[in-house]
């Protein structure tokens, strides 16, 4: 049976084509996916900026084979690199929508936008400043995929918290069952 809409109102139609072609489903390839990296961030700690450097690793599940649904868990260890002693750390859920170029087979370049909510805590000598962080983030890389299922990936993500900016350069495995 076919559905159609109304002359008039083409917008069902425009919708149910883009929830078509966002969602993962039908390739129903998924798996987890782990990541770690270096970042560098900056956080004002009274009245000043203070810049981080460190570790960062999460681990998720992905979903899709061109389009691809990532939810994941990051955490961040970072140390102060100016004005004596400091450290940072954070704790967050992320969401991630990428697009494979040319699906996961052999390689691909593949570009992605995000979200990320969490708590962070810094601290430095007479200084702790802790709350909620979120993030909107950008990443870009490429994805090299092996026909058992397993992907290797190199991207570098980019993360907005307001007017401060993080990046970050990963490493990641992914596997898709």
């Amino acid at each position: 049976m076919i559905v159609a809409a109304p002359p008039g109102n083409p917008l069902p139609m425009r919708l149910m084509a883009m929830m078509l072609c966002l969602s993962a489903g039908s390739a129903l390839a998924w798996g987890p996916v782990v990541e770690g990296g270096v970042m560098v961030v900056g956080v004002p700690l009274v009245q000043k900026q203070r810049a981080f450097s460190g570790s960062t690793v999460s681990l998720g599940v992905e979903f899709g084979d061109r389009f691809n649904h990532e939810l994941a868990v990051e955490y961040l260890r970072l140390e102060g690199l100016t004005d004596g002693p400091a450290a940072a750390q954070a704790l967050a859920g992320r969401y991630t929508f990428t697009v494979d170029f040319l699906g996961k087979q052999g390689f691909t370049p593949t570009v992605g936008v995000g979200l990320s909510v969490g708590r962070f805590f810094a601290q430095s000598p007479g200084d702790n400043v802790s709350g909620w962080a979120l993030a909107a983030r950008a990443v870009a890389g490429v994805r090299y995929t092996f026909d058992f299922g397993l992907s290797v990936k190199a991207l570098v993500a980019a993360n907005f918290y307001g007017l401060h900016v993080s990046v970050a350069p990963t490493v990641g495995v992914a596997w898709r069952f």
